[in-house]
């Protein structure tokens, strides 16, 4: 993994090694909630599961950091209530920006802000195997997906 720099990743360190903890030595406290405190933005730890089912970027963008402000979708999933106009300038230029130059432009600042601001810290990734029966292969997509194009049978 990556560095995240500093504290981020003294604290990444410590959570991946003692994921049940509720202190770890970086300055910070956990207490392990349910998902209504979540839902009423009282948490600023949460463990969340996110998939892509569109490929686009838009899709987690918009829900995961562009600021609550009333309309559909825009930060449904922002929990951690993360609010930069940057971002949100950024995130309006994806959903409407025709030219695929220009959007893609958008897309790549937007990652930067990600990067260097840390409005997340990873802590968990998920692996989801399947098992599947002698004979038959096929590709493990990293959206979960069953793609029976890729499907082949022995």
């Amino acid at each position: 993994m990556p560095s995240l720099g500093g504290r981020v990743d003294n604290c990444h360190r410590h959570l991946w090694d003692f994921p049940l903890r509720t202190s770890v030595p970086c300055g910070f406290r956990f207490r392990l909630v349910g998902v209504p405190k979540t839902q009423k933005d009282d948490s600023s730890l949460y463990l969340m599961g996110w998939g892509v089912p569109t490929y686009d970027a838009l899709y987690s963008f918009q829900s995961l950091l562009q600021s609550r402000d009333g309309q559909p979708g825009n930060g449904i999933w922002n929990y951690g209530r993360y609010s930069f106009a940057e971002m949100d300038r950024l995130i309006n230029i994806m959903k409407n920006e025709l030219d695929t130059t220009k959007r893609t432009a958008a897309i790549h600042a937007a990652l930067k802000i990600y990067r260097e601001d840390i409005p997340h810290i990873p802590v968990h990734h998920q692996m989801i195997p399947w098992a599947i029966q002698k004979g038959v292969n096929t590709v493990h997509m990293a959206n979960n997906q069953l793609e029976v194009k890729w499907v082949k049978l022995d």
